[in-house]
């Protein structure tokens, strides 16, 4: 007996320097806890209720990852093959999370990690739903933002402009090029699916393309009106 006790204390001694705490009383609410070497949050913490934290002592989600002690965002990484690149999910702060490709936000700065210098980010945050795109940086540098497209709060969709005024707001040319797509009905039948579409059909010889409206008469009757 006095053996199995000795074991049981070293046992409990080893845990204890390791920054490993097991709870196995019924009701405890913390069932697993890895502590930090000296910070106040634990490294990990797994609840009775199935929660489990990351640097952070009362997890609310099923996984709840916290801003690590001396960084300024919370991250999850993801990689194929446990390389430093691949996919991040990111947290710098309320209603600012990014979701990003060949590049990490760490510290509120962008580091490319992609070793084709190409990077693609999504995110949130104050002026709405942002898409980034990049290329050309080096592994381990700087990456500079450049914006492919926002929707803001009051539900414009800007494409080359910061601020859209309209449900879709372009910066540049628009191209009407249907290849194998299948041109609308665009009748009375049809009229609730179809009115206020545009249709470009393309001449494959030297002759006139066509560019056409669905749009309803002054008698109410449906169909593909020419516009060239």
């Amino acid at each position: 007996m006095k053996s199995l006790r000795k074991r049981i204390l070293a046992m409990a001694s080893v845990v204890a320097v390791s920054g490993l705490m097991m709870a196995s009383v019924a009701g405890a609410a913390d069932k697993l806890i890895v502590k930090h070497a000296t910070n106040v949050a634990n490294a990990m913490d797994v609840t009775d209720a199935g929660l489990t934290g990351f640097n952070l002592n009362t997890p609310k989600y099923s996984v709840d990852v916290a801003t690590p002690a001396a960084a300024t965002d919370s991250t999850l990484h993801f990689a194929y093959d446990g390389a430093d690149s691949g996919g991040w999910l990111s947290s710098v702060g309320e209603n600012n999370f990014w979701i990003s490709s060949g590049a990490v936000l760490k510290n509120n700065v962008w580091t490319q990690k992609s070793s084709d210098g190409k990077s693609i980010f999504f995110g949130s945050g104050s002026v709405g739903f942002r898409a980034f795109v990049n290329q050309g940086a080096t592994v381990g540098g700087a990456v500079t933002l450049t914006e492919a497209y926002r929707l803001d709060y009051a539900g414009n969709f800007g494409l080359g402009t910061k601020t859209p005024t309209q449900r879709f707001d372009v910066n540049g040319g628009v191209r009407v090029n249907p290849t194998t797509a299948t041109k609308p009905t665009c009748d009375n039948t049809t009229a609730a699916n179809d009115r206020g579409t545009f249709w470009f059909t393309k001449n494959a010889s030297t002759g006139k393309d066509i560019l056409e409206i669905c749009a309803q008469d002054a008698s109410g009757n449906t169909a593909w009106r020419t516009l060239y």
